[in-house]
């Protein structure tokens, strides 16, 4: 074990105490305690610190009792600060429990600590944080807070959601349960963020017709609200995937009518292809491996109707993902207009030949 001495007894106590250099300064008895430490070492570490008590008399001739200490030492629970900060970032921030946080800490440390001495030390600092609303009302001052996003967490089993918002700085701001997904429930959620001084300019929301009346009827009606990115390209692929299904089923019964067996196995071998690698159709390029797009490839040789639909998702893809501003998303929505009523026209053409 490396014990490292504190020996708090010949500080600058006056200063610590916040008292002038010429109040007298009576000396009591003395005494050590250990405290832990993290340790990266072989072996723990621990501070014995040595502290005095005293008092002093103040202004109204009543005695001040004090015991000096040590910054970033915890004298009632003989631990160190940077000891518990790291507990309550493994409870906290890793999502442990009390029992396996103690268990690393002793593991990993050298650091013996009970779940019970874990708990109480959460729930102090816990304490002296401000409160959620306390925060929202900080972040905001800090950095004006202009755009939210606002969506929920659906808990089926519990008959309730959770609604979440979040600004266009990445952080939750609030979150609150509420019953029903409906414009009754979500106004008082809004209110009080307007009550916090926040004052939202732009809402992405989903579809949901609640979420655009909450907004308006307690904000000005002018706030611009738009469909987030996420919901937007979710409504995209749900009808892009009703489509493939479509097409995949239709390839199985063109299979079963036809009677030229070259061709009949082809459809069927096809058929078979789209459905095993169906959500390989919808994948980005720069997540496939070599073999997938490989793959990929094979299939849209063999259906020109696959090679329109991941022509179509790399469009959308270009606009969200590489636009950089409004002029640029339009830009791209107009190429892929014009890329998809040319290939309409060639798969027209073709048809008709």
């Amino acid at each position: 074990m490396l014990v490292i001495e504190v020996d708090t007894r010949e500080q600058n106590h006056h200063q610590r105490l916040g008292i002038g250099t010429k109040v007298t300064l009576h000396w009591c008895r003395e005494s050590s305690y250990e405290v832990q430490e993290l340790s990266a070492l072989m072996w723990p570490i621990r501070y014995r610190v040595i502290t005095r008590e005293g008092y002093y008399i103040n202004q109204n001739g009543e005695r001040v009792y004090f015991t000096s200490g040590a910054n970033g030492i915890d004298a009632r629970r003989h631990v160190s600060k940077v000891l518990m900060r790291a507990a309550v970032l493994l409870l906290v921030i890793a999502g442990m429990g009390y029992r396996r946080v103690a268990w690393l800490m002793e593991a990993l440390f050298h650091v013996s600590t009970s779940k019970s001495s874990l708990q109480r030390g959460v729930g102090e600092i816990a304490s002296e944080l401000p409160t959620g609303d306390e925060i929202v009302r900080l972040l905001n001052d800090k950095q004006t807070i202009k755009e939210c996003h606002l969506d929920e967490i659906l808990y089926q089993s519990l008959n309730h959601c959770v609604l979440v918002i979040k600004d266009e700085h990445g952080r939750i701001l609030a979150t609150e349960p509420v019953k029903k997904r409906d414009e009754e429930s979500v106004k008082p959620f809004l209110q009080r963020m307007k009550n916090l001084g926040v004052s939202f300019r732009t809402f992405y929301t989903d579809g949901c017709k609640a979420y655009f009346n909450a907004n308006r009827a307690v904000f000005c009606p002018k706030v611009a609200i738009q469909y987030d990115y996420f919901h937007i390209i979710q409504n995209a692929w749900r009808h892009l995937w009703k489509w493939a299904v479509a097409h995949r089923r239709e390839i199985k019964k063109r299979s079963e009518k036809v009677t030229t067996a070259w061709y009949k196995k082809k459809l069927e071998t096809l058929a078979v292809a789209l459905w095993e690698n169906r959500y390989l159709l919808f994948k980005a390029e720069q997540r496939m491996t070599d073999e997938e797009q490989e793959l990929l490839q094979e299939i849209v040789t063999a259906d020109e109707k696959v090679g329109n639909l991941r022509t179509f998702l790399s469009g959308i893809w270009h606009i969200f993902e590489d636009s950089q501003d409004e002029s640029d998303a339009k830009e791209a929505l107009e190429n892929l207009k014009t890329i998809s009523l040319l290939k309409k026209s060639v798969s027209e053409s073709h048809q008709l030949s």
